[in-house]
């Protein structure tokens, strides 16, 4: 199972915790992607989401 959440690399680190807390496995992969190009609208609608 795949599970894609969309953040600010300034609450990463905070989500990464909750994440392997709360993930039964032993060995969690969690991962951050870099925004190469990024349509504006999406970018201004992912700041005010992650407010």
């Amino acid at each position: 199972m795949l599970l894609v959440i969309k953040t600010r690399k300034s609450l990463f680190s905070k989500l990464k915790k909750i994440v392997e807390r709360l993930h039964p496995y032993q060995v969690v992969e969690i991962i951050a992607l870099p925004l190469v190009d990024v349509d504006r609208k999406y970018r201004d609608w992912l700041r005010k989401e992650t407010s």
